[in-house]
């Protein structure tokens, strides 16, 4: 496959999914990761038929991660909503901006190639189907880590004519372990462990003081022993004293 077949190939690619997505499609499993993950094997065999200088691959290796980066920051931009039970995704402005950003990157790198060794002119349109194979399967993974947080489900691919959507089980299983995560992150803290500012220190404040622990008071006026005053009324009455120490007349 020579690199303007490739580019041909890319453009079709991108016009199709452009058109969909901008009107608005499942987050269908199957578009969002296997067939990116197809291009990019391709794209991948490819580069690996030509011989490649050490500035070719340069370019090569440092396009497919600005690809990567787009990706990201365009699934990102993706909104995604639920309808008709189904998890629904559409490019918006950021997206289409980035998306034109990044064939314009890919197409300039090849350009400029070109220009520094013209040798490698012939295979500057090598690797495109990579980039953007890498890119769209970057995106789709990001478009499903949002998904799988929505109460629709993703399916791998809407059926047809009436026909049953086929499922996934590797899908089902990622939004299930996603709600069970928002369930236990949403759910209530036990009364019990709940801790109010009038039982702040409390408890401390029983074990250094067991009267407080039986009345409940939290006075901290000092508590007595009366037993030693109690010793001391038999004495008094015997000296003619009331249990002040006033003499009794």
């Amino acid at each position: 496959m020579n690199g303007i077949l490739e580019v041909i190939i890319a453009i079709a690619v991108i016009g199709y999914l452009l058109v969909r997505r901008v009107l608005g499609e499942p987050a269908e499993g199957k578009r969002m990761l296997l067939i990116p993950a197809i291009l990019t094997v391709i794209g991948l065999v490819q580069v690996t038929e030509v011989d490649q200088s050490g500035v070719s691959l340069g370019f090569l290796v440092a396009s497919t991660v600005v690809s990567v980066i787009i990706g990201v920051l365009r699934g990102a931009s993706v909104r995604v909503f639920e309808r008709d039970g189904l998890v629904f995704m559409k490019y918006t402005a950021v997206s289409i901006g980035l998306l034109a950003a990044n064939v314009v990157i890919r197409l300039g790198a090849g350009l400029l190639l070109g220009v520094i060794d013209p040798s490698v002119s012939g295979t500057a349109g090598k690797g495109v189907l990579l980039a953007l194979g890498a890119s769209l399967l970057a995106e789709g993974v990001v478009v499903l880590s949002k998904a799988v947080k929505t109460s629709g489900r993703i399916v791998w691919a809407k059926g047809r004519k009436g026909a049953p959507h086929q499922t996934s089980a590797f899908l089902d299983g990622l939004q299930e372990r996603a709600r069970d995560r928002f369930d236990v992150a949403s759910r209530p803290a036990a009364p019990g462990s709940q801790t109010t500012p009038l039982s702040w220190g409390r408890d401390d404040r029983a074990d250094k003081h067991p009267t407080r622990a039986r009345t409940g008071h939290h006075s901290d006026v000092p508590t007595y022993d009366h037993s030693d005053r109690d010793r001391r009324r038999p004495r008094d009455r015997r000296r003619g004293r009331d249990h002040s120490g006033r003499r009794i007349r």
